[in-house]
């Protein structure tokens, strides 16, 4: 029996085993990491299991204009019955409504969950500040591939263009479901991959696509073309959304026959 409202008598101590399969409540942390606690305890055994509660995909968040959230990862808080869920892309501001499902999600026993979704708000407003939003950081490394330190003995990282530019890259050369928790992540150009006039067309509009799923980009546009040698060289041009900043590059993923 329940012993009242606090967290003692909820759970686990006040539901048991005989309650519903459930989503209890779920709240936003941070601005990129929301916490969802259970009624009883959920499988969580390996982050690529099926209704596993550590498999990212389990995990849905939508906010009220229909925008899909990307879980990166998810980490147990307290005993199977507690989760934190790690974005990509911040949460909205307080008085947006935001939706977490979790329709798969299964318990210890690999019985189904009973009430899988629930509307939680989003931050108060002053969690943001004014050009605040390109705030993603990445390890800087040399060109052999050493992490680098600074005067000061810490990490060296990329950040604003530089890092854009190595994010644009990445996206470019991994291969679609490089990353098993980012299903629309990755274009991965083909080694020696033959290219027509019909191709490069449509490559051109994949790129674009790709790249302006970075939530740093506010607007993108590049253009293909193959040059005397059979080289592939993609050209971008993008602006970031914080600053309002225009990078340009060129990228040049592989050789490839014409």
């Amino acid at each position: 029996m329940s012993w009242g409202l606090s967290p003692w008598g909820l759970h686990p101590y006040g539901l048991g085993t005989s309650v519903p399969f459930s989503v209890l409540s779920v709240e936003a942390r941070a601005e990129l990491v929301v916490r969802v606690s259970l009624t009883r305890a959920a499988l969580a055994q390996q982050s690529t299991g099926v209704g596993d509660a550590l498999n990212p995909r389990t995990w849905l968040i939508v906010d009220e204009n229909g925008f899909a959230f990307t879980v990166l990862s998810v980490r147990e808080i307290s005993l199977a019955t507690a989760f934190e869920l790690y974005l990509l892309q911040k949460l909205g501001p307080s008085g947006i409504s935001h939706t977490l499902h979790a329709p798969f999600l299964k318990d210890t026993q690999g019985g189904a969950i009973t009430v899988s979704e629930m509307d939680f708000d989003g931050l108060q407003a002053a969690a943001f500040s004014a050009g605040a939003r390109s705030t993603q950081v990445d390890f800087a490394k040399s060109a052999d591939n050493f992490f680098q330190f600074g005067a000061g003995g810490d990490y060296e990282v990329h950040a604003g263009n530089s890092l854009l530019k190595k994010l644009f890259y990445r996206r470019l050369s991994t291969s679609p479901g490089g990353f098993f928790h980012l299903a629309d992540y990755g274009l991965g150009i083909g080694l020696k991959e033959p290219l027509n006039a019909a191709r490069l067309v449509q490559l051109k509009v994949e790129v674009q696509k790709q790249l302006q799923l970075e939530p740093e980009v506010e607007q993108v546009a590049a253009s293909v073309r193959l040059d005397a040698n059979g080289v592939l060289l993609i050209m971008v041009s993008a602006k970031i959304a914080a600053t309002g900043t225009e990078i340009k590059e060129t990228f040049i993923p592989r050789v490839v026959s014409t």
